[in-house]
């Protein structure tokens, strides 16, 4: 027997590496069980020190004929996360009961393998090992991690054991083979390729009647009367006598097709998705029904909260998502608020150097070619460069008088400061027209908007708004679990005003009907449920929370790895982007007109003209009196 025992360690190696990378978790501690005082030299012999070093393992060796159920039931109670190796097989199922020692959760905890010698053929030998395990009672679930390794000196066969759900015989399954030391077969798939199969085990689901999960049995909605061959069939689910639609159910379905399970539906009466009420410490909503074991997994997803994990166990995201304020679009009213975006501050700098040097280079030119310098032209008129200073000089008077006759004639009743005054007011006037222009495109093109609330301690301050949350979600947790004040201030404020409703439909109505109303949900929810996003309803650019969207499930139930091995394919693929924020996108692409809502602009709007007007005004005045004081100096 020892030798057996020793020639089945020898090529254990290669179980090992498989047990490492084939499956769920790497262990990181290693327990072994063995029935003959010799056998540890054997087992020893082969565990070299250097191998479990490099594999980071502790490793321990037990002597289980002295005490065996105590040893046992002091390693499970120190270990989990370990490879638990007890050997003869034989032996175990003849002499012990173990229901009584290991139980469903020391079968998820930890990874077993049993030594089993016998010159048996493989189905003689799977029927010994179903035998015993039902000889035992012991609950091997779906995501045990139970394997044998059995056979003799010529042939040894690695085999995993599993129940696909309660009502199912045990599966056992043929992993490794190998025939006087060598590998002859090899099944290559991970744990949960292996086990994907969920043939005529049926799921219990739980779910709300709500927006994004319509109940479409009967062909109508709410009473329209609308065939289910109209919707988007990748969006339908027909399961067990019921239809039903939503952006999730594509998903759903790929999974459903991959593992291939039947589904029972558990409807929650309260039609909520779930909170805690913080006396009783009661769940309601899908949690409540997942918390209480009415259901193995709620559909649709559902947003992840250290709160909710304590009852419920959560797949890995499906996809990421905030909590924002959504209100009522803001009226489309111009505003001269967006003149600084038009024009930043470098236009504004080079504008304002360039219109100082003209007025003063207009100015000098005016003064050298006026009247009073008469007595200096005889010695100059050959000079070019008066010539060159006359004729633009008098190109500006012409222009400002649309009179070419005046090119070299200034009549000495006309005032330089009148061409100047009339020159800035001209141009401020031509400034102020482009950039009423200006202002007005940037005002129809640009949808800009500015929120009145930037917190959610804001609510507390401008009393006239109001938060709206719906009973029984995340936010409404997000609120009244939190430990911050000011959260617990405005969750006191939303309930004294009576804000929580329990059908989120109400929530956009209030929200289109006054824009003091702010809802507080999930995005990219929200923009998948609701057609008035995003031209009657917009969101705030500021998340107030951030969290993912996952599948729930009992604590207790056995699937949960299962499912986030397969979501976490459907994501790297890209499937899950595609199928979830497809929605989302085309909701970004709806064309929002402003129609016959526009209101025009009125003296309140482009007060900012008429002073900058004055502002020209007062500059060209200011001009004149340096101009007269410059002439008198001149001419004096």
């Amino acid at each position: 027997m020892a030798a057996i025992k020793c020639h089945m360690n020898i090529i254990n190696s290669e179980t090992f590496q498989y047990l490492r990378t084939k499956n769920d978790f790497d262990f990181k501690n290693l327990v072994i069980f063995h029935d003959d005082p010799n056998g540890e030299i054997c087992v020893q012999d082969f565990f070299e020190e250097s191998l479990w070093n490099n594999m980071h393992m502790s490793v321990a060796f037990l002597y289980y004929r002295k005490d065996f159920k105590s040893q046992l039931a002091k390693v499970l109670q120190q270990s989990s996360g370990s490879l638990i190796i007890l050997d003869d097989f034989d032996f175990l199922r003849e002499t012990y009961n173990l229901s009584t020692i290991i139980s469903d959760l020391h079968l998820r905890s930890n990874m077993w393998l049993f030594t089993y010698s016998t010159s048996h053929f493989l189905h003689i030998l799977q029927n010994d090992v179903t035998e015993g395990i039902e000889r035992w009672s012991t609950n091997v679930r779906y995501d045990s991690q139970l394997y044998i390794l059995g056979g003799d000196e010529n042939e040894l066969r690695l085999l995993e054991a599993y129940r696909s759900c309660d009502e199912h015989p045990i599966s056992i399954s043929k992993l490794m083979r190998f025939s006087y030391g060598k590998i002859n077969y090899v099944q290559d798939n991970f744990i949960w390729e292996r086990r994907k199969n969920l043939e005529h085990c049926y799921l219990r689901l739980t779910y709300i009647d709500w927006p994004l999960l319509r109940d479409i049995s009967g062909s109508t909605v709410r009473n329209e009367k609308r065939s289910i061959s109209n919707w988007n069939p990748n969006n339908v689910l027909n399961a067990n006598g019921k239809t039903f639609y939503g952006p999730e159910m594509q998903l759903f379905k790929l999974l459903v097709r991959k593992l291939n399970f039947s589904i029972t539906w558990v409807q929650s009466k309260d039609n909520k998705f779930g909170t805690r009420d913080k006396h009783t410490r009661v769940w309601n909503g899908m949690v409540g029904v997942l918390a209480t074991g009415k259901a193995d997994m709620a559909l649709p997803t559902l947003s992840v909260t250290n709160i909710r994990s304590r009852a419920i166990k959560y797949t890995a995201n499906v996809y990421d998502c905030e909590y924002k304020l959504f209100m009522k679009m803001p009226g489309p009213t111009p505003s001269w608020s967006t003149l600084p975006s038009v024009f930043d501050f470098r236009y504004w700098r080079v504008f304002g150097i360039c219109f100082v040097a003209c007025s003063v280079s207009i100015f000098l030119l005016l003064i050298f070619s006026s009247s009073r310098l008469k007595s200096f032209i005889p010695k100059w008129h050959k000079s070019v460069t008066l010539h060159c200073i006359s004729g633009i000089a008098a190109t500006y008077s012409a222009l400002m008088q649309k009179d070419i006759g005046l090119l070299y004639q200034y009549p000495d009743t006309f005032r330089i400061t009148k061409r100047i005054l009339m020159l800035t007011i001209c141009f401020f006037g031509f400034m102020n027209y482009n950039i009423y222009n200006a202002g007005l495109t940037s005002n129809l093109m640009s949808p800009r908007y500015s929120f009145p609330i930037t917190d959610i301690k804001d609510f507390l301050e401008n009393r006239e708004y109001k938060l709206i949350i719906k009973s029984g979600t995340a936010a409404e947790s997000l609120l009244s679990e939190s430990h911050h004040e000011s959260y617990q201030k405005v969750w006191l404020k939303v309930v004294e005003e009576n804000n929580v409703i329990t059908d989120v439909n109400r929530a956009e109505d209030a929200i289109k009907n006054s824009r003091f109303n702010a809802f507080l949900w999930n995005s990219p929810l929200f923009e998948m449920t609701f057609d008035s996003y995003p031209c009657e309803i917009v969101s705030s650019t500021q998340s107030y929370a951030s969290g993912s969207m996952a599948y729930a499930f009992n604590k207790k139930s056995p699937y949960v790895s299962l499912f986030t091995y397969h979501i976490r394919q459907l994501k790297e693929s890209g499937v899950v982007r595609n199928v979830i924020w497809k929605n989302k996108q085309q909701q970004a692409d709806i064309d929002c007109s402003v129609g016959n809502s526009y209101r025009p602009f009125n003296y309140g709007d482009i007060l900012l003209v008429f002073v900058m007007s004055g502002v020209g005004f007062i500059i060209a005045i200011l001009y004149c009196i340096v101009e007269y004081v410059g002439c008198n100096l001149i001419g004096t």
